[in-house]
């Protein structure tokens, strides 16, 4: 189970940086070759709910808002509940086979997961709380720090770049989060064998 999660957490990064590195390349070309108007039409192409596509645009606001887009907006937001949810699937199939059956929150389920460590306050046990504690924070708290997340990034066993969390601060997705928390995951898989 622990290699098909690493396989899913190494393929999940790949092909965010694989879209990362595609971008710039692709506007680049795209503003080298100036339509007419000196914009670009995407309506249509993709649901009118995604704003960044939408509508008529200068090449220079395109690139901008993709540019956005990838390096601390959507894209990385995204990247990072795919993590989440490759993770969730490794704890759901793992307490299936132990024939726990643990269905709930993904706190209920971490927390059963903890049943099944020689040590449940170990220091990837620590850190994935951490994890938890920002992802509820971008998806129930409009990404903004509360109490609960402040604490959790209070651990020593964090890096020193994720410890100093203040109530209210905005949680923005980054590369070298995404790389953290990926890393992390792995790395608390390992100690859960069948």
């Amino acid at each position: 189970m622990h290699s098909v999660l690493k396989s899913d957490v190494s393929n999940t990064l790949q092909q965010y940086f694989e879209i990362k590195a595609v971008l710039p390349l692709g506007l680049t070309a795209l503003m080298q070759s100036r339509l007419q108007t000196n914009t670009v039409s995407f309506s249509g192409l993709v649901s009118e709910d995604l704003e960044l596509f939408s509508g008529k645009r200068t090449s220079r606001e395109l690139f901008e808002k993709i540019i956005r887009f990838s390096d601390n907006g959507s894209l990385a937001y995204n990247i990072f509940l795919t993590q989440i949810s490759n993770l969730e699937r490794f704890c759901g199939d793992y307490l299936s086979h132990k024939q726990v059956g643990q269905t709930g929150t993904l706190g209920q389920i971490l927390n059963a997961m903890k049943a099944h460590t020689s040590d449940p306050e170990n220091s990837e046990i620590v850190i994935m709380n951490e994890i938890l504690e920002r992802r509820n924070c971008l998806i129930h708290n409009h990404g903004l720090a509360n109490q609960k997340y402040v604490t959790a990034s209070q651990s020593p066993h964090l890096p020193s770049q994720w410890r100093s969390a203040t109530l209210g601060q905005s949680l923005t997705m980054i590369s070298d989060y995404i790389l953290y928390a990926s890393e992390s995951i792995v790395r608390y898989s390992q100690q859960f064998t069948i």
